[in-house]
């Protein structure tokens, strides 16, 4: 993940990502050094944009992740940035 997608990432492609029933999707700050990880899409016709995540944590490099599709893992988000 680019610095100069972060804004793309946050908008376009989160909203692609939760109007096709994807569960998770993270996205690389490295702007901030900062994992953004989205989670429980919606969609609310009554809401601009309908698709959406109605979960977002934003972890730092102390921070660890454990990914929906593997449960058991932890995973420092130290180790995803650069």
């Amino acid at each position: 993940m680019s610095d100069t997608t972060l804004w793309f990432d946050r908008t376009r492609k989160s909203r692609t990502y939760a109007r096709a029933g994807i569960p998770e999707y993270w996205v690389l700050n490295l702007v901030h050094r900062q994992l953004e990880v989205y989670r429980n899409p919606v969609n609310d016709p009554d809401r601009r944009p309908h698709h959406q995540y109605s979960v977002i944590t934003v972890l730092g490099p102390k921070d660890k992740v454990t990914p929906l599709a593997a449960p058991r893992a932890r995973i420092a988000v130290a180790r995803l940035l650069p």
